[in-house]
């Protein structure tokens, strides 16, 4: 009887890949890159003011991974790592 039941149920998901809107493709990519520095950087503990810059450093480093059809993300990539480079040496 179980067997019966089991056989009768209906797919509730389609068998074809669904495709996503541009800002379901944006959250994904940048919640993949953001989560995992968020937690690593949950994990070291470093001292405050360091911790609220690379922060920022992450966020902004998600975002332009994010968006990387757009012409601004290449800059800003670009940018972010020259820039945390000098923040790096100056600690």
């Amino acid at each position: 009887m179980e067997r019966q039941i089991m056989n009768n149920k209906k797919r509730l998901f389609s068998v074809e890949p669904t495709e996503l809107s541009p800002s379901e493709v944006f959250t994904r990519k940048y919640t993949s890159h953001l989560v995992p520095a968020l937690k690593k950087l949950n994990m070291d503990k470093s001292p405050s003011p360091i911790n609220q810059l690379t922060v920022k450093h992450e966020v902004d480093k998600a975002l332009a991974l994010s968006a990387q059809e757009f012409a601004w993300s290449g800059f800003l990539l670009q940018k972010l790592s020259s820039h945390f480079l000098e923040l790096v040496l100056c600690f």
